[in-house]
């Protein structure tokens, strides 16, 4: 951000009077204040060819004076008569008053904007209204913001020493009669929101910031109503704000206009670039580039006047291709677009995206010739592969290639990197083409790629081929899965681990302190990238489990010699993914992770706690998995300054169990370990020689989830009773085969899994219940009577409609596999909240990098909802797919209330989000998140991550997003279904 200038010199700047400024439309209104949000809001990010008048070029130092106070003169009224947009369209109205109107979503974007305001004087004065009125005389920019939810100050820590900045937002909106509204809202910092004299939000808010977070009744006079905002930087947290003024029921108020006060800029000169939402793109083709420009604006449009959307070469007088804007058509949610081809030329050329010619959005074309023939050539070979080629090989190909276009189209400074991927492309495409694996005999770090199933996306993954693998012979060959810690990626775990280079012209995502190389590992190395940092939870787990089959497609891996290592977000995998699949893995070496829910600040910090909530951190806590050790041998490091006590819970566990695990505190050192631990390759080799053996004859398993429920030749099918940890432990001898069992119903013993003991006679024993002789010719399954006693069954105990893996809960269980949601558009009042949870649900988290598809309800088929989770967002009345099924489910929806278990729930605000058996698919889960009204189905989006199978909710839910608990928060009723999915 720059240095705020004195205000004497920011009124030279702009060429105005120190006082007594007016305004350019002729009336007495003071031009409020000029502000610096230069690097501060999104509007200066996204657009690099800002015209100067768009942007603030002083704040309020906090060596200013306060100014005098200047009474505000009440704002005039509008020149234009009921049918104001008729009068819009006349240059007197349109550009004089510069009105502007609510597109789709009506989301305020455009604002007068005084700030960062460091004066301590000013500072002092919490009342925006009293803060506007100090500030009277001095002029303001005005910024249009391209996002609903608008930003003035980045994340970032703040000095304890530093001022702590002030921003002070003005807008007004004009009704043409009195009327009662709803504004929505929310926004971070310490804020206050006053319409019309009236206070809707006064207070500190600290959490992100979600789309129409809160609703507040207020009532709009005819004429003008003055909007005034002030926001107080209060944490890290980025400053920001989402406003909008809606008719009570939710939906858009007719005939109503914002506008700004008057400012000392002729609104003619007022860039229109971030309030039309202005994107380019680049199409790379054999011979030059597609451009494409769209206008999708989702806040305030101008009112109807010319406008022209053009592409052209910066600095030519004619544009390669130009179209009209239809304001109207943006207002109701339409996307404006303009295309032009670029032939092929020499050098960097400056394409511009313009509204009338000003220039919105810059970006640069770098041709590069050769490498487009080459890629276009590349792709259409790919493209024409046989269909016997394997997916392995396939989506690891067509990643190369959609890299490669990824760094072409944006004129990456990195072309060494782009030829780098041709390289190899042209060299294993011939393979491919001839049906041969042209992987199979490639060695060093080898980007690879699966299709996911969560999006359908291409995810990558890094694997180090040693030189040893492709003289192994007919070894198989250890395999070593690491995973990277925060904000890094696969290539920088890799060269971590291992310190192998990435080949010429390579960068890092991020700066290391020193590199490394020990030699060759004598193992497969793979870094999976974990949906960006999912780490341990499900898409986490979800990836780093395909890796690993990927991985076993491709090459030959010794299944009883995988192991996993990571560090920070990496280190919590490697002690979560294990414990959680112990017959998988051989060893584990977690370095500064943290395992333990219990030391999470945002768990520590909350003492009451609701019963289903003791039961999910239990049940989520890997502490509690550590019976499932017995194979599997951890070397767990933590720093001395980084509270061990995170690693230690599990180490104790494992001692107290005898098991294999060796702890090192490296003392006087803080989290970052992983340079010094894995320097001198050590752990990666102890990691490789490390076995399962091969018929593990004292398996135990300690689970509370049917998806967790497998140990060697243990499986649980049914726990005795639900919401608990059920306990397995089996003992193989020369002459007997004994189980001790736990809370649990049924469970089978997989006989394929018994090695060389298959196909002999052993007696049988369960909790020293003898069930005689048996050939151990196929998987033995048992059940408990109600007398107690174990029987033989013919198959595993999971009566239809049980809970059973995959279709068990909680909530967010359905994040281990594929889902689709659909949303309703059956009532126009209730749709928008319906999008707007459904878009917030696709993503289990902001950080993680996978998205669910989302599908309208008319969209939506029957064979969309089958083979996969569906979550469903909306009521009866308003989704297709809710009312088709309703009768399935364990809610009612009445007028204003809903009805669960025999209790009524009354209020619009009210809502429910429950598991419940898909009735689309007997083996997956559908999800319901419905409001009794709007209201109820928005508050679906805080619910907390460790959620139950079904909450009953109100507005409360919304005063806290996305921790593990509820907190303080009030809820109306929750908990889980029993094993037949009865509340």
């Amino acid at each position: 951000m720059s240095r705020p200038l004195p205000l004497a010199a920011a009124l030279a700047v702009l060429g105005l009077a120190a006082c007594g400024a007016t305004g350019p439309r002729g009336d007495d209104t003071p031009p409020p204040i000029a502000s610096d949000i230069a690097g501060a809001s999104q509007a200066a990010a996204a657009v690099p060819a800002r015209p100067a008048e768009d942007l603030a070029v002083a704040g309020v130092a906090a060596d200013a004076p306060a100014p005098a106070l200047v009474a505000a003169p009440a704002p005039p009224s509008p020149p234009w008569p009921a049918a104001w947009p008729d009068c819009a369209r006349t240059a007197s109205c349109a550009f004089g008053l510069d009105a502007w109107l609510e597109a789709e979503g009506g989301w305020v974007n455009r604002f007068l904007v005084a700030g960062p305001i460091t004066a301590r004087a000013l500072r002092r004065i919490d009342d925006p209204v009293k803060l506007a009125a100090q500030l009277g005389d001095t002029p303001a920019a005005v910024v249009s913001f391209s996002d609903p939810v608008i930003e003035l100050a980045p994340h970032e820590r703040l000095d304890k020493r530093a001022v702590r900045p002030v921003w002070l937002l003005r807008a007004r909106v004009y009704s043409a009669e009195a009327r009662d509204v709803l504004v929505e809202g929310g926004a971070v910092g310490t804020a206050r929101v006053v319409l019309g004299g009236q206070t809707l939000l006064a207070g500190d808010q600290d959490q992100r910031l979600l789309v129409a977070a809160h609703g507040w009744p207020a009532r709009l006079a005819a004429g003008w109503n003055e909007l005034y905002v002030r926001l107080e930087k209060l944490s890290p947290y980025a400053v920001q704000l989402n406003l909008r003024v809606r008719a009570p029921d939710g939906g858009p108020v007719p005939g109503i206009a914002w506008d700004v006060p008057a400012t000392a800029e002729p609104p003619e000169a007022r860039s229109l670039c971030n309030a039309l939402g202005l994107e380019m793109r680049q199409v790379a083709t054999v011979d030059g580039f597609v451009l494409h420009g769209t206008s999708a604006p989702t806040g305030l449009v101008p009112a109807p006047r010319e406008l022209t959307l053009g592409l052209r070469v910066a600095g030519a007088a004619t544009p390669l291709a130009s179209a009209p804007l239809d304001v109207a058509s943006l207002a109701t949610g339409a996307a404006a677009e303009v295309s032009a081809t670029l032939p092929g030329a020499r050098g960097v050329t400056r394409i511009e995206l313009t509204v009338n010619d000003a220039p919105c959005v810059t970006a640069e074309v770098t041709p590069r010739p050769a490498l487009q023939r080459r890629l276009v050539a590349a792709e259409g070979a790919i493209a024409a592969l046989p269909e016997g080629v394997p997916d392995p090989v396939r989506d690891s190909l067509t990643f190369l290639a959609q890299r490669a276009r990824a760094r072409l189209e944006a004129s990456s400074p990195h072309g060494a990197l782009i030829g780098d991927d041709l390289d190899l492309l042209e060299r294993l495409l011939p393979d491919a083409q001839a049906g041969r694996d042209p992987y199979a005999t490639l060695t060093g770090v080898v980007t690879r790629a699966y299709r996911s199933r969560l999006d359908g996306e291409l995810q990558r993954y890094v694997v180090l081929v040693p030189e040893s693998y492709a003289k192994r012979g007919d070894a198989a060959t250890p395999l070593v899965v690491a995973a990277h810690g925060l904000f890094y990626d696969p290539e920088d775990m890799v060269r971590i681990v291992t310190g192998k280079p990435m080949g010429p012209g390579a960068t890092l995502a991020r700066g290391l302190p020193e590199q490394f190389s020990f030699g060759d590992p004598d193992a497969l190395i793979v870094a999976d990238d974990g949906y960006g940092d999912a780490g341990q939870r499900p898409p986490g787990e979800l990836d780093v489990l395909r890796v690993i089959e990927e991985v076993r497609r491709s090459y030959d891996v010794d299944p009883r010699r995988i192991s996993l290592t990571g560090f920070s977000l990496g280190g919590s995998v490697a002690f979560w993914i294990p414990l959680h699949h112990p017959d998988l893995f051989s060893a584990a070496a977690p370095l500064c992770g943290y395992p333990n829910l219990e030391e999470y600040h945002s768990v520590q910090r909350i003492r009451k706690r609701q019963p289903w909530e003791e039961a999910l951190l239990a049940s989520e806590g890997i502490v509690q998995y550590a019976e499932n050790g017995r194979y599997l041998p951890l070397r767990v490091v933590h720093g001395g300054k980084d509270n061990p006590r995170r690693s230690e819970v599990v180490v104790e566990r494992y001692r107290a169990l005898r098991f294999d695990v060796d702890f090192t505190v490296l003392e006087g050192e803080g989290h970052y370990i992983w340079d010094e631990t894995y320097a001198d390759g050590g752990l990666v080799k102890w990691l490789a020689r490390q076995r399962r053996p091969e018929t593990p004859t004292r398996p135990r398993l300690r689970t509370a989830r049917y998806r967790w429920s497998k140990s060697d030749w243990l499986r649980l099918d049914r726990f005795a009773r639900g919401g608990r940890f059920g306990e397995l432990e089996g003992r193989l001898t020369r002459g007997e085969l004994a189980v001790t069992t736990e809370n649990v119903a049924a469970f089978s013993i997989l006989v394929s899994e018994l090695g060389d003991a298959a196909g002999t006679t052993r007696t049988l024993k369960v909790d020293g219940q003898k069930l005689g002789e048996r050939a151990l010719t196929g998987d033995l399954s048992f059940t408990r009577g109600e007398d107690r006693q174990w029987r033989l069954t013919d198959f595993p105990d999971a009566p239809p409609g049980h809970k059973r893996a995959g279709v068990e809960g909680p909530i967010r269980d359905i994040w281990y596999d594929p889902q689709v949601i659909v949303y309703g558009t059956e009532d126009p009042l209730q749709t928008e909240a319906n999008r707007i949870t459904a878009l917030d649900m696709a993503r289990y988290s902001p950080w993680i990098a996978a998205a669910a598809p989302v599908l309208r309800d008319v969209e939506a088929t029957a064979e969309d909802l089958r083979g996969r989770h569906v979550v469903l967002i909306g009521n009866p009345a308003s989704n297709r797919w809710t009312r088709r099924v309703a009768g399935e489910l364990p809610v009612r929806f009445e007028e204003h209330a809903l009805v669960f278990a025999g209790r009524r729930f009354e209020g619009d605000d009210v809502g429910i989000s429950t598991a419940w058996p898909s009735p689309f698919d007997p083996d997956r889960t559908l999800v319901l998140h419905a409001g009794v009204g709007r209201a109820g189905t928005l508050s679906a989006r805080y619910l907390p991550e460790l959620a139950p199978d079904y909450l009953i909710y109100d507005s409360r839910l919304r005063t806290t997003w996305g921790d593990y608990l509820l907190g303080d928060r009030a809820v109306l009723a929750g908990g889980f279904y029993d094993g037949g999915w009865r509340p």
